[in-house]
């Protein structure tokens, strides 16, 4: 035995004899007892008779009758074990059973050395914080009976969404700045209709750092990754694989809500997470506690046949049915209606509500006054930085050929998670052009309310950034790995509230002739339609007034628990 005082007794359940071998040296070498290293679910139950493991790490695919998955089931009954999956097999039926088990982590092979240090490390602060919560199985059918009972769910009462309420928002964060930044002003929202609760953010965003949260609420970071297909991602900054990083970011998320024990969930726009990532902690919350499950979507996902193809390879509708309370749809349903576009309604599940656009709420300052000499303003967004630096490239080729006849002041914000080297490349070109350049700005409010046009990419974001302050814009979509900015900004056009031109059609001569149109009109259909109360653009207010109307499951010995709040808890570093 080790003379590790932490150390636990652990299980290896494997029948390939290298990765046996890998597993029994990892935990060793990270301090625990190997208790037996076993081939089959026979062999392992007779070891555990012996030994009563704290943790098995299992093969869910076995030699014999019975598989990993069964066995797991009998561990956690009568051992109280704490359990992960170590597989070759990550199809949908395999992950589904294995995740109705309450598994603590997942590995699929071949796995790296990290991945497994980091699945086991996460298993054992569980098994440690929790020690027997599991292993009574009476304790499993009270709680599948009463769906507040289980790990610190007793003597729970039922109250209004309010003092005593944890809320917990999930924002993968795997591209751009959109989801974060929608994210952070329904959470200002929440907080000011509701000043009294707790709200934990979890984010893979690596500018989350950049913004301020108020008071009550606060955030954990997820590893960072970077969209490099339509749905492969990569580590963003990690010496990781692609499939560990999800495994770390899967064991980080089911850890959280194990021990932040929500009453409120909340997920943005991906009903399972990047690949699948929050299904873990779904189940959890579903097979052990009372939680409200919200699902916020943003009006477009994808091309209407993509989106309706991919969920329904994926099982979403059937994983939004089972785990989703609420439905709701931060955009207006004259304008795009996912619910129709992607057969949302057609079957039993989450109450669905539309909400309107999620807006920033602030009052810009009053443009400087103009005089009769003035040249036009025109800026230039891309959103976050990814994936759209051509367009900044094209609209400086257009101001080359065509600077002395458009005669604009120009701005570009090439947003903070532009590549350096494109960064640079962009500051060279514009070097001798009628152009400033920034790179981050805390809020696009005065930024797009003083001029004149607004030439952008298309994401939510900044479409809504668009709606709240613009007068004119010409949007040119980002069309990398989906064709969600293609379809909103052709709609939005059609409506005659943009003009929009696609990435492929930007030369600078065709550049140059809409923003001279654009420029001509004395129209603002913009500013014409928020006068006239045609969108929508009050989400996230909403959304706290439905939230306020929950409720929750609340534990009364924690109101003493939670003190007062410190105003200075998040004070944010905005630059």
């Amino acid at each position: 035995m080790s003379a590790n005082a932490n150390a636990k007794k652990i299980l290896i359940v494997e029948d390939e004899m290298l990765v046996q071998l890998h597993l029994d040296r990892t935990v060793v070498g990270m301090g625990h007892q190997v208790t037996a290293k076993v081939r089959t679910a026979a062999e392992a139950i007779e070891a555990a008779e012996r030994e009563r493991p704290d943790l098995a790490l299992i093969d869910i695919n076995l030699p014999g009758p019975r598989d990993g998955i069964s066995l797991a089931r009998e561990l956690i009954e009568r051992f109280g074990s704490t359990i992960v999956f170590a597989t070759a097999h990550a199809d949908e039926e395999t992950l589904d059973r294995a995740q109705s088990v309450r598994a603590s982590g997942y590995l699929v092979k071949p796995f790296t050395s990290a991945e497994l240090r980091a699945a086991i490390s996460t298993a054992v602060a569980f098994e440690t914080a929790h020690a027997g919560a599991l292993s009574n199985a009476h304790s499993d059918a009270d709680a599948r009976t009463n769906p507040t009972a289980g790990p610190g769910r007793t003597g729970r009462e039922e109250r209004p969404f309010g003092p005593g309420t944890r809320m917990l928002f999930y924002s993968h964060d795997t591209f751009g700045m959109g989801h974060l930044q929608r994210s952070l002003k329904l959470i200002q929202a929440i907080m000011t209709g509701h000043p009294d609760i707790s709200l934990l953010l979890v984010t893979g965003s690596s500018v989350v750092h950049r913004y301020e949260l108020p008071a009550g609420a606060d955030y954990v970071k997820l590893p960072a990754v970077q969209k490099v297909g339509s749905d492969d991602y990569a580590s963003r900054s990690l010496l990781m694989s692609g499939s560990g990083v999800r495994n770390l970011r899967t064991n980080l998320l089911l850890r959280i809500v194990r021990d932040y024990d929500p009453n409120v969930l909340f997920v943005d726009h991906s009903p399972a997470g990047m690949q699948g990532e929050m299904v873990p902690a779904l189940e959890w919350l579903s097979d052990r506690t009372r939680c409200r499950r919200v699902l916020g979507m943003r009006d477009v996902t994808d091309d209407a046949a993509n989106v309706r193809a991919l969920w329904k390879k994926q099982g979403i509708d059937d994983l939004i049915a089972r785990h989703y309370d609420d439905l709701l749809i931060f955009g207006d349903k004259a304008i795009y209606d996912p619910v129709q576009e992607y057969g949302l309604g057609n079957q039993a599940g989450p109450r669905i509500e539309y909400m309107g656009f999620v807006c920033e709420n602030s009052e810009p300052a009053p443009a400087p006054k103009a005089s009769p000499g003035d040249r036009p303003k025109v800026a230039v967004s891309i959103g976050g930085g990814d994936g759209a630096v051509s367009t900044l490239f094209a609209y400086l080729d257009m101001l080359e050929e065509f600077g002395d006849a458009l005669d604009v002041e120009s701005e570009i914000l090439t947003g903070p998670l532009i590549a350096d080297d494109d960064l640079y490349k962009v500051r060279e070109r514009a070097r001798n052009l009628p152009v400033t350049i920034t790179k981050f700005l805390p809020s696009t409010a005065e930024f797009f309310a003083h001029a004149d046009l607004v030439v952008a990419t298309a994401g939510y974001n900044t479409v809504t950034q668009i709606f709240r302050y613009a007068k004119r814009a010409l949007l040119v979509p980002r069309v990398l790995y989906r064709r969600e900015q293609l379809v909103r900004s052709r709609r939005l056009e059609e409506l005659g509230l943009v003009h929009c031109l696609h990435p492929m059609d930007i030369s600078p001569q065709r550049m140059h002739a809409v923003l001279a149109r654009a420029l001509a009109d004395p129209a603002q259909p913009l500013e014409e339609a928020r006068r006239s109360g045609a969108m929508r653009l009050d989400g996230a207010e909403r959304f706290a007034e439905h939230c306020g109307k929950f409720t929750v499951s609340v534990d009364p010995g924690e109101d003493a628990a939670a003190g007062g709040k410190d105003p200075e808890q998040n004070p944010g570093t905005e630059d």
